[in-house]
């Protein structure tokens, strides 16, 4: 479990990077559109983060199947204990919680608007590589805060 929490942290944080990288090509595009090696290379980080979204996802997948095997077998041998309820309980909150984050991220990473300046509200703040860059650090400080050691 804390091989694949790693991974999913991982992951996101690329993710992240991919829509900060988004969001830059947005705000400042003479450094960061697509005529730019930086844009390039943010677009291939994008499509790496979108792919990998979906890699993710695909494993989640299999991973809940599997563990709808062990529950089926675990009721079938009536094997039910504290530790077993208790290991299904958090392995299937994790698995459902995270596949449905990677699948919003799956989406904002492949969708051609981003996510802070798409909205003319947010825009108007978020006017500013320093900015904008600034809301993602803070995202990345929260989420590495929340997700705790």
């Amino acid at each position: 479990m804390p091989v694949i929490v790693d991974v999913m942290m991982a992951c996101f944080i690329f993710c992240v990077l991919a829509m900060l990288l988004k969001d830059l090509e947005h705000v400042a595009p003479t450094y960061w559109s697509q005529d730019t090696i930086a844009g390039r290379i943010g677009g291939v980080i994008r499509r790496l983060a979108g792919d990998l979204t979906l890699w993710i996802l695909g494993a989640q997948i299999t991973l809940l199947a599997s563990l709808s095997v062990v529950t089926v077998y675990i009721h079938k041998l009536d094997a039910w204990s504290d530790g077993a309820i208790q290991f299904v309980t958090l392995f299937a909150l994790v698995f459902v919680i995270s596949s449905v984050v990677f699948s919003v991220i799956s989406v904002w990473v492949r969708k051609k608007t981003s996510l802070v300046t798409s909205h003319e509200k947010f825009l108007k703040i978020f006017d500013t590589g320093w900015k904008v860059l600034g809301f993602y650090v803070g995202l990345m400080a929260f989420t590495v805060i929340a997700a705790g050691p």
